[in-house]
């Protein structure tokens, strides 16, 4: 048996084709190209932001920068107190759960 590798252009066709060219399935048959392409339909996002969000938005306090980002210096010693240990001390975590559910 000698098996020829299919030429530049040629798509080998399976078993199923070959026996039952009509069996086999595809993608479905498109009308012939009129040689007008469809008209593009531009697609828009859309964005809604609830009354909360503006609200939360405009309030300004002490520890709100801008978009909520902390000051440099304070971000530092946050930092140090976590590569320290002390925010796994179960006094320190209750304080820290208490703050958060005030503010909630």
């Amino acid at each position: 048996m000698t098996i020829r590798p299919p030429q530049s252009g040629q798509t080998p066709r399976t078993a199923i084709a070959r026996a039952k060219p009509d069996a086999v399935p595809g993608p479905p048959q498109r009308p012939a190209d009129s040689g007008t392409p469809a008209p593009a339909v531009p697609q828009r996002d859309a964005v809604q932001i609830s009354s909360q969000a503006r609200a939360l938005q405009q309030t300004e306090g002490p520890s709100r920068g801008e978009a909520g980002a902390l000051e440099p210096e304070r971000m530092r010693e946050i930092l140090k107190r976590m590569s320290d240990g002390h925010y796994d001390r179960p006094e320190v975590q209750e304080a820290v759960v208490n703050r958060i559910a005030e503010e909630a």
